[in-house]
């Protein structure tokens, strides 16, 4: 293995030690360590960094650590953000892993060789390694996808150059007019993806993954995603950030030597699953609330009617 592993690492040593081991198998020759600090009013953070850092003192093989280590929380979106930033500053490519995404061995093999094969290929953006459907039936050993799945992923300095953190193109009108008219085949997808796409422009959200989403709309680029998964994400709990419960999404082997697709086109039926998967539909209003809805109506059109006519 020669390409740089990036660990993404907090306060979750139980979770970053089964993770650290799948690295430590491939013997990666570079390790850039991104690291945030203690929370202020948890006085158990500052514990529970500090073992999530010792656990880089078992590496025992030839390798280069870089660390970045935050003294202060920086937050979900800054912490990852930033670091990235720090480390494209430095290398060509990287395969990226947090500490709760444990992948299977094969997943580096897999970002490695599709690194190299579409290194100058402008269309490609990220290689994930997360397949929602487990297995995906494709007679190649990946796809592609308008989508970006960030459990396990890699890229290129040429991509990240298009991350924006602020999401500053997001106020341009036209700019939601270009990515309505791309995600267009689901209006419901584009209205979701606007929504948060308003909440992160406004900071009302903690996160770094949505604006690399919207990276990938803005440039109409693409992920490559394997045709089964190769990631599973064991972040899941009350304590935990974002993700309370599991995905349900195991890992497993993909085979070598890899079939490639013979073009760099979307598979427009993975991406439908995905939208259901990943931003399935809100619940629709239950009989009761409808019939509340329309009596609130009903009063406001009959105050409407009764009111005395005050023109001349």
């Amino acid at each position: 293995m020669h390409t740089p592993v990036v660990l993404i690492m907090f306060n979750r040593p139980q979770f970053l030690k089964p993770v650290f081991e799948q690295v430590r198998a491939c013997k990666p020759p570079q390790i850039f360590v991104v690291a945030d600090g203690p929370r202020v009013g948890f006085p158990d953070d500052a514990e529970k960094c500090a073992q999530s850092l010792a656990i880089l003192d078992s590496i025992d093989w030839e390798c280069n650590v870089v660390k970045q280590i935050s003294p202060v929380n920086l937050g979900c979106g800054h912490r990852i953000a930033s670091g990235l930033s720090w480390v494209f500053d430095q290398v060509e490519s990287a395969i990226i892993v947090e500490d709760d995404c444990l992948p299977d061995l094969s997943f580096f093999q897999f970002c490695e060789e599709l690194l190299e094969r579409y290194r100058d290929d402008k269309r490609v953006m990220s290689i994930g390694g997360n397949n929602l459907a487990y297995e995906w039936s494709c007679a190649d050993s990946y796809f592609f996808s308008k989508h970006f799945p960030c459990h396990g992923w890699a890229s290129w300095a040429r991509a990240w150059k298009h991350f924006d953190f602020s999401m500053e193109a997001w106020r341009d009108p036209a700019v939601k007019t270009d990515i309505r008219n791309y995600l267009r085949d689901d209006k419901l997808h584009y209205k979701q993806t606007k929504d948060l796409f308003d909440q992160i422009e406004a900071g009302r959200r903690d996160t770094w993954d949505f604006q690399w989403y919207f990276a990938h709309q803005l440039t109409r680029s693409l992920s490559a995603i394997p045709h089964v998964n190769l990631v599973t994400h064991i972040g899941y709990g009350l304590d935990c950030a974002h993700t309370k419960e599991s995905t349900g999404v195991k890992s497993q082997a993909i085979d070598f030597p890899l079939r490639h697709p013979p073009q760099v086109v979307v598979d427009k039926n993975y991406d439908r699953f995905w939208i259901r998967k990943a931003w399935p539909e809100k619940p629709k209003e239950n009989a009761l609330q409808r019939l509340r809805q329309l009596a609130r109506r009903g009063k406001r059109l009959l105050k409407q009617l009764l009111l005395p006519n005050n023109k001349p």
